[in-house]
């Protein structure tokens, strides 16, 4: 038992890659394996996966301060006098700070068949929590036998565990077939975020899911809802055979449809094949979740598109923004909230509105210089909140009024919590280090390529670059930029 007291494990029982199937909309959870230590301080986080606790087997004497009345307390010294030096809550600089948690550990498999490739049989993959402090540790084996593997942990700092990030060709090799890689890394961050392959296109074709480090918050709420949504652009068809094809012609693909949490609903008479076969019944779902009129409910939106940005709103409702990315901010009220690629955005709704049913909105902006495009430009409507659970009536409900441009947040009103104090003069030489990023086309065929500089870079799969640092001389289709300054290692 000694072992239990000092590591507890988690287990998930986990991810193998199938074919997209009826289940794909299935809600998954992390089952404990293990039961809680003995010692320390153990938090219930609100609305996590059934059993799921944070546990701090090491900090006797602590205790939990997240509470409905105050989320920005997180753990505090029941016997200190001076909390600054003795308590972990939304001002404590977590780039250098936080608690030791505990180790979680998932073992993740995979099986590929052609088409969509979900993680155990669902889409999105499996919830994936931690706590603020603990260490995760991911045993991911590869059974596709076309195809090698990583997967990356989006946002993650990975301090001290650079080789850990996923990127084949950079980090780390692809895990081949029949392998098994372990990803370990703790959690110095809190907040939302998700994990998705980061092999060629994979992660458009279904192998990406949610991951909630849980923390302290800038706002005060009573519930959250149980999973992030994760909003994407979805094409029918295997992205491998589509993306080539449509590049080679000048051209981004666009997706087919929406989807919020594996819930969309495509207009089949769009479908250009005009293949009646491929069309289920009712035309796919909405999404669906439920208020209690007076609470306050906590959301994490995540957008795991490969090109659009989507603005998210629910109709009848004000939104008040919490945090971006990691970073938790002072809040500020909107009607929607715009996200592009990989941002993610937790924010807090009261459930105020008069009781009735009103869509969910995850819209494609359509202003000037709009940011993706998709076939079923209606199916934005992809989800239905509901103040009768009982309800399944189809909302009649009218938009909030917003800006539809494509652009991010208003950056005045994107303030951290923690500012960081950045030196006003740099190290480097500003005019020599700085590079415009852009798209290439290649002369002999109409496809394109991202460039930072006049070479693209080209990865060696079998050679990544983190086991070439101490190298004197370079590949030059390595497009290695040199640092000529010092670089200050935490």
């Amino acid at each position: 038992m000694g072992f239990f007291k000092n590591c507890w494990e988690l287990l998930l029982h986990l991810p193998y890659f199938s074919p997209l199937n009826g289940g794909f909309d299935r809600d998954s959870s992390q089952l404990p394996l293990a039961s809680s230590p003995s010692g320390g301080v153990v938090i219930r986080p609100e609305n996590a996966s059934p059993g799921f606790t944070c546990s701090y087997p090491s900090m006797d004497g602590w205790e939990s301060c997240n509470s409905p009345d105050d989320r920005s307390c997180w753990l505090k010294d029941s016997k200190a006098r001076q909390p600054y030096f003795s308590q972990y809550d939304i001002h404590t600089d977590y780039e250098t700070i936080w608690p030791k948690g505990v180790t979680r550990e998932i073992f993740p498999d995979g099986y590929s068949k052609p088409y969509g490739k979900i993680i155990n049989d669902t889409y999105p993959g499996p919830l994936i929590e931690a706590c603020w402090g603990d260490e995760v540790v991911v045993h991911v084996t590869n059974y596709l036998q076309t195809n090698g593997s990583t997967i990356h942990w989006h946002g993650v700092r990975q301090q001290y565990s650079n080789e850990m990030d996923g990127v084949n060709g950079v980090t780390q090799c692809p895990i081949a077939y029949g392998d098994t890689f372990t990803y370990r890394f703790r959690v110095t961050q809190y907040g939302t975020t998700w994990y998705h392959s980061h092999y060629s296109l994979q992660y458009p074709d279904g192998v990406a899911g949610p991951l909630v480090f849980h923390g302290p918050t800038s706002a005060d709420w009573d519930e959250e809802w149980e999973t992030p949504l994760m909003m994407t652009d979805w094409v029918h068809d295997s992205a491998f055979g589509i993306f080539p094809t449509k590049e080679l012609r000048g051209v981004i693909p666009n997706g087919d449809s929406i989807l919020l949490n594996g819930h969309g609903h495509f207009n089949c008479s769009l479908d250009p094949l005009n293949d009646p076969s491929r069309c289920a019944p009712g035309h796919g779902s909405y999404y669906n979740r439920t208020f209690q009129k007076g609470k306050k409910y906590l959301i994490r939106l995540i957008n795991t598109s490969v090109g659009a940005a989507f603005i998210f709103s629910i109709d009848g409702h004000k939104m008040k923004v919490i945090s971006t990315d990691f970073v938790p901010i002072e809040p500020y009220e909107t009607n929607a909230v715009l996200l592009n690629i990989g941002q993610r955005y937790n924010i807090i709704i009261e459930a105020n509105a008069d009781p009735g049913d009103y869509w969910i909105r995850t819209e494609i902006p359509r202003g000037p210089g709009g940011c993706g495009n998709v076939t079923d430009r209606n199916g934005d409507v992809t989800g239905i909140l509901r103040y009768d659970a009982s309800s399944t009536a189809l909302p009649t409900s009218s938009k909030n009024e917003y800006e539809s441009d494509c652009h991010d947040e208003p950056k005045e009103l994107l303030v951290p919590i923690l500012p960081w104090m950045v030196d006003p003069h740099p190290q480097n030489d500003v005019h020599n280090n700085t590079y415009e990023a852009g798209i290439t086309e290649v002369q002999y065929h109409n496809a394109f390529r991202w460039d930072l500089t006049d070479t693209p870079m080209w990865l060696d799969f079998s050679n990544p670059t983190i086991l070439n640092l101490e190298n004197t001389t370079w590949n030059p289709e390595y497009a290695v930029i040199d640092c000529s300054y010092p670089v200050l290692y935490p």
